[in-house]
């Protein structure tokens, strides 16, 4: 045998050896154009390193003998520029693996980088706190927490704002990055649509899917799993790894003349106020009252503030920046002398009730030199205190318009964890892990179909025997379990009629509908009970111009606060798990709420081409071609921006609505006396969470009362449909139908398994994607 023929025998073997390793439907033309096309198409399905590009040319031969042109042929080999690289390696005995990369990897590469930056961040920030916090002596290196900042309130309001702002940015980030892998990761490859159509199953495409699980491999399903658990540190500890801790004063009142000021508070000076003077007016407080010589202080040194009678009544304590309220009376005068006209407040009754109960802290008897007796202490040896007031002839009633106050410094502190930090820093590292290793388990399986155009691009180009003569087929047939009864190359032709448009709710699952209203109208109806509660007896400013300037004002106000104690919740970190539990709440509400809107709207882009002929949306575009590409999955941007800002608003509100705090009380002298750490809830912030998530579950149930823009079979994202209505007609280049712009209609052509059944009828049809033209298709006729 000559060198010749054993070449031409190499290559015939080599050509049937080829035509084995596809499955495909024999003795049919169509057939193998559509064979070698998937081939070509599909190069991950089998081994391409042994061949060269000499094999190509009698494979082109071979189907040059079924088709009416060469040229045609030539196109479907070299259509493509990756095919041309994967030619040239082919040539130098190279993998094609390392030269044809499928975008979708780069989109998991783009997330990874962008977690990494986000971990970058978090890195920066505890260094900086970590930094900040060596500075004071009380700090401990080992501690639950540390002071970053001590200082003025309101600078320490400002922060925290900022610094909630930005982690709720990042942590919003870093887990729509996570989404996107852990979507890509359940993503079903053509094969294992394949393989689960033969067992009468399906899969879901365009959208995350819990149902994919169990088609895919413990690789990626592992992946998938540790994404999905470190999303949960993110939401129990991440919004309380910097937190305030506010200070108060306890302050007490007592009553000074009109005309007080710096300048002649001095002269108001008496041994009786020295020696008797009290703030607040109590016996047990001595220690911790404000004296005459540093009330007097505070008045020569200016450090106070004048306010009018309403705004005094405000002023409850403890309160920040207060030690002391002098209320001035209109009818006492500097002239009256320090013992007339400096008087005691009774303690127990505040200046909101409008009366206010006053009297002389000391009381001088006549005699062989003057006696001092306290006023307290006069009392305090009384069965009937009133029959001393009435004894002395001490009834008097004094108007009060204006008010004193005096400031005292703030110790305002911003705190950050860092055992939290700790913890958040590991899971973002661990979770940037796993996405860069999503990309790297990527590189070895072939393609995942993403989205609706990668599905509806693959069954057109490959037909999916086991949904001929289905086109009608709906999601809803599919849960019924009329595809699986019908499903095979040999079933009889069963023609139906089509549906009119059916609204965008239709998409989701009842059961999904139902999960997801229940879940997020419950945690709506719990915000709105917090925010009933936090109403009932306490100060409220309704929306207003000045409410948003006080948001962000430096001005520290608790009235706007409530704090508690939760029995059995114990220690810092049990306490930050505990308020952030919201947070891990509302993050399974975007979860359900956000399959439900991918849903939506991948069946509103599915029923859009039945109006419309447009390019299909892929990972991956041919180049050249009329594809268009992508970096979003299955929410447009018009939809998934708006969603997303409105996600980070309510997780940022809700941080600032129950949140972990310490509070620590002063005495007017400035020493504290007291530290607790427990619960603060905000009124204001508990309103705008309520008001955010309203919107967001009113704009998802009006998009569900949409209407789809064609009669075309709700598809959902079942694969089983979508490839049901990709069987395009025998006479069309399925290649350059990719290509180009398609549509789905009624055909004006035969599909490919009718092509040794009966003539068509007139009153029958049938119904796919194709590029070529398209009838409208009736709710009369039938289809099949």
């Amino acid at each position: 045998m000559n060198r010749g023929k054993a070449h031409s025998i190499w290559r015939r073997v080599q050509s049937t050896f080829t035509r084995q390793q596809y499955s495909g439907i024999p003795n049919d033309v169509r057939r193998d154009h559509d064979e070698h096309t998937a081939l070509e198409m599909q190069p991950s399905t089998f081994s391409l390193a042994s061949f060269s590009s000499k094999i190509q040319k009698p494979r082109a031969s071979f189907i040059n003998s079924n088709l009416e042109s060469t040229e045609e042929t030539h196109t479907l080999i070299h259509q493509t520029d990756g095919r041309q690289k994967t030619t040239e390696a082919m040539e130098d005995g190279g993998s094609t693996s390392n030269l044809v990369e499928n975008t979708w990897i780069v989109g998991v590469r783009y997330c990874a980088a962008a977690g990494t930056c986000i971990l970058a961040i978090n890195l920066v920030i505890i260094i900086a706190a970590a930094g900040l916090a060596t500075r004071d002596d009380r700090n401990s290196a080992w501690g639950s927490s540390a002071v970053i900042y001590e200082g003025d309130c309101g600078i320490v309001k400002r922060w925290s704002l900022g610094l909630h702002l930005i982690i709720n940015i990042l942590s919003t980030l870093i887990l729509a990055a996570s989404n996107y892998c852990m979507q890509t990761l359940v993503a079903p490859t053509r094969e294992e649509i394949d393989a689960a159509h033969a067992r009468g199953k399906w899969l879901d495409i365009g959208g995350a899917s819990i149902k994919n699980l169990l088609a895919i491999g413990r690789d990626r399903l592992g992946l998938w799993i540790i994404l999905m658990l470190t999303a949960s540190p993110f939401h129990l500890m991440y919004n309380s790894m910097i937190f305030e801790s506010l200070s108060t004063h306890d302050f007490g009142y007592f009553v000074a003349p009109k005309d007080i000021n710096f300048s002649n508070v001095h002269s108001l000076t008496t041994p009786a106020l020295e020696k008797c003077f009290l703030s607040p007016y109590v016996p047990y407080n001595k220690e911790s009252s404000l004296t005459w010589p540093e009330a007097v202080s505070g008045i020569e040194s200016k450090n106070y503030d004048t306010y009018d009678i309403n705004t005094c009544s405000s002023f409850v304590p403890p309160h920040v920046g207060i030690r002391a309220l002098v209320m001035l009376a209109d009818n006492l005068t500097v002239n009256d002398g320090g013992n007339a006209s400096v008087l005691g407040v009774d303690p127990y009754v505040y200046p909101w009730n409008n009366s206010v109960v006053a009297g002389r802290f000391a009381f001088e008897s006549a005699g062989v030199g003057p006696s001092i007796q306290c006023m307290d202490e006069m009392i305090s040896n009384m069965e009937d205190g009133d029959s001393l007031a009435e004894s002395i002839g001490y009834n008097y009633n004094y108007t009060v318009n204006e008010c004193l106050v005096l400031k005292v410094g703030e110790h305002c502190q911003l705190m950050y964890s860092p055992p939290i930090c700790i913890a958040i820093a590991l899971t973002a590292f661990l979770k940037v892990s796993a996405m860069f290793l999503a990309a790297r388990v990527g590189r070895n399986r072939s393609p995942p179909l993403l989205t609706v155009g990668d599905a509806i691009s693959s069954f057109i180009l490959r037909p999916d025997p086991t949904t001929k003569h289905l086109c009608w087929l709906s999601r809803k047939d599919v849960h019924k379990g009329t595809w699986a009864r019908k499903r095979g190359e040999n079933s009889t032709t069963i023609y139906s009629s089509l549906s009119k448009p059916q609204f965008w709710s239709r998409a989701a699952t009842r059961w999904r509908w139902i999960a997801t209203l229940s879940l997020c109208l419950l945690t709506l109806s719990t915000g709105i009970f917090l925010l009933v509660l936090s109403l009932d007896g306490g100060k409220f400013q309704w929306i207003s111009a000045s409410l948003f300037e006080n948001l962000f004002s430096s001005n520290v106000d608790l009235s706007d606060y409530s704090f508690a104690d939760i029995p059995g919740v114990k220690g810092m970190l049990q306490s930050v798990v505990f308020v952030n539990i919201p947070q891990l709440v509302v993050t399974v509400c975007y979860y359900c709420y956000n399959a439900v809107l991918t849903s939506m709207l991948a069946a509103a882009e599915y029923s859009s081409y039945g109006i419309e002929r447009k390019a299909l949306r892929v990972t991956w575009p041919i180049k050249g071609s009329q594809q268009r590409s992508t970096y979003w999955l299955s929410i447009p941007y018009r939809y998934s921006v708006p969603v997303l800002l409105l996600y980070m608003t309510l997780h940022w509100t809700i941080s600032q609505s129950i949140f972990y705090t310490e509070i620590a009380i002063y005495t007017p002298q400035d020493k504290e006396v007291s530290r607790a750490g427990g619960f603060g809830f905000s009124t204001t912030f508990i309103l705008f969470s309520v008001l955010v998530g309203a919107v967001m579950i009113l704009a998802l149930c009006i998009l569900g009362l949409r209407r789809l823009k064609s009669n075309a079979p709700l598809a959902g994202s079942c694969s089983a449909v979508i490839s049901a209505a990709c069987h395009p007609p025998t006479h069309e280049n399925l290649d350059a139908a990719i290509r180009s712009k398609v549509m789905w209609g009624q055909t004006t052509g035969l599909p490919v398994w009718s092509i040794d059944s009966e003539e068509d009828e007139p009153e029958k049809g049938h119904c796919s994607f194709t590029s070529l033209g398209t009838v409208k298709p009736t709710l009369t006729k039938l289809y099949a």
